[in-house]
């Protein structure tokens, strides 16, 4: 996809992509999209958000362990602070 423009929205900028291949040879189009050609807007950034979520997502029983370890002890120090 080839970048079209660039647009600043609520102080984030959005680049805007979109590609003619959709017109001619495209044998999804109807379950992609009903304009003439499919276009894509992504913040500056989100490569950023993709990485943070790769990681994750290649070891998912690490978050588990972080479940049962740090949120635990926090979660153990609100409560008695209600208790009390």
């Amino acid at each position: 996809m080839t970048r079209r423009f660039s647009t600043i929205k609520h102080g984030m900028t959005l680049h805007a992509y979109a590609t003619p291949a959709c017109r001619y040879r495209c044998g999804v189009k109807a379950n992609c999209t009903t304009s003439i050609e499919r276009r894509v807007r992504r913040w500056e950034h989100e490569e950023v958000i993709e990485g943070m979520q790769a990681r994750p997502d290649r070891m998912p029983s690490a978050m588990r362990v972080r479940r049962r370890t740090v949120e635990h002890v926090f979660g153990t120090l609100r409560f008695s602070a209600f208790a009390s």
